[in-house]
């Protein structure tokens, strides 16, 4: 049953006769929408909401009528044995005509070693996402749940799958292979890299805004709950943090990142622990959650770091962060500019002056009033004699709904 709702802002939304496409991506309890109507030249979000706590008893939709300047936080009911995800597509199907959909982009974390490109979506490839979930079984499930619910509600419809791997494509032999025995790379056992469509995103951004800098030695930080870092050069991944699954690499919010392989051995056979109790610590209770026994949310720390346990998660995790920099510096063979993105590299400027002033040996340095005001360019001004730096470091707003659509419509329209 699709659930009905009394707030005024629920009505029919006025969206153009424009050709509309809709994003979608999905998590583990939440799941992002954006609807992008194609005026030209090019795509403009009209549309944009997050259903939250979708395990929970109280889920939620949070949505923005950009198009009618609205914005309505409602209560979200699901009864039980009912797919969230069957519902929150029903209600969008009640919003937008199929016949005004160019097509459904989705996010799909995994692609393996088949899909490197975004791809339209039928029967076969939906087998062979299928047979990707062990990859990707925190994920994966979610994401093709969604697929189905939406060919119920958006018969004919183009769906097209934009894979977060597939921009890590281009990693050489070097960099993708793990230190294992042959056999398993052989098995297809390799650094796959993730938050590739957040890396697309802002590597197009840096060549309409940057061309100057977009095809040199990059390194671009996304910084969110989730955090990597990938280098880049010629515009291309060379290197990444996020290795064989997402948990690798730098600490995130609540994921270890690199962990020492001898704790699995030791949790077994000291504490008893099985995997999935391993798996819960590694990607949920870790990072700066688990380091300060406080929170995930930075801001949070940040409230609190007169505590002794906060300031030492705090340090801990930028000095995480500028040794993750000082090796992809080294994977580069030099460094010629500096990208923040995601959600705490575009909002928290204790973080970037954290992680920038030790990396005054690399050449760095920060503008403290840009830096605070978040600015787009948070580098000194290199014309000035007075600038000890004149590598840029950028904070660029990702946008990987823009990019699922973008990739979308080129994919619909062949």
């Amino acid at each position: 049953m699709t659930p009905s709702f009394t707030s005024e802002s629920e009505k029919s939304l006025d969206y153009s006769k424009n050709p509309l496409i809709l994003t979608l991506n999905a998590g583990s309890s939440s799941l992002k929408f954006a609807i992008f109507s194609q005026f030209p030249p090019g795509l403009v979000r009209i549309s944009y909401g997050q259903w939250e706590r979708l395990n929970l008893k109280d889920p939620r939709l949070n949505w923005y009528d950009f198009h009618q300047n609205k914005h309505d936080s409602i209560p979200f009911p699901i009864e039980k044995n009912v797919s969230p995800a069957e519902i929150c597509i029903s209600w969008l199907a009640q919003k937008l005509s199929a016949s005004t959909l160019l097509a459904i982009g989705h996010r799909v974390v995994h692609g393996g070693d088949r899909f490197y490109s975004p791809t339209l979506v039928d029967e076969t490839v939906l087998q062979s996402l299928e047979q990707l979930i062990p990859l990707a079984p925190d994920h994966l499930p979610a994401e093709l749940e969604l697929i189905q619910s939406c060919k119920k509600s958006f018969p004919g419809t183009k769906q097209i799958a934009c894979f977060d791997t597939a921009f890590h494509h281009t990693l050489p032999s070097y960099a993708r292979t793990l230190s294992l025995p042959r056999r398993f790379a052989e098995q297809g056992i390799h650094r796959f890299g993730f938050h590739g469509l957040s890396y697309s995103y802002l590597q197009s951004v840096l060549n309409k805004e940057f061309p100057g800098i977009a095809q040199k030695k990059i390194i671009m930080a996304h910084l969110g709950n989730g955090c990597s870092m990938c280098a880049l050069e010629h515009g291309r991944s060379i290197d990444t943090t996020m290795s064989f699954t997402p948990c690798a690499g730098v600490p995130m919010g609540s994921r270890s990142g690199d962990i020492d392989p001898g704790l699995l051995r030791y949790f077994h056979e000291h504490l008893q622990l099985n995997p999935e109790q391993m798996n819960e610590i590694f990607l949920h209770q870790s990072g700066l959650k688990g380091v300060s026994g406080l929170s995930s949310d930075i801001r949070d720390l940040l409230a609190q770091k007169e505590l002794p346990q906060v300031r030492e998660a705090l340090d801990w995790f930028a000095y995480q962060l500028r040794k993750a920099i000082g090796a992809l510096t080294a994977a580069l063979g030099g460094l010629d500019a500096l990208v923040f993105s995601g959600g705490m590299g575009e909002h928290c400027a204790w973080l970037r002056q954290a992680i920038i002033q030790p990396l005054a040996y690399l050449g760095l340095a920060l503008d403290t009033k840009k830096n605070e005001e978040n600015a787009t360019v948070i580098s000194p001004d290199p014309t000035s004699k007075f600038a000890p730096s004149t590598i840029p470091i950028l904070v660029i707003p990702t946008n990987e709904e823009k990019q699922i659509a973008e990739e979308s419509v080129l994919v619909a329209q062949k």
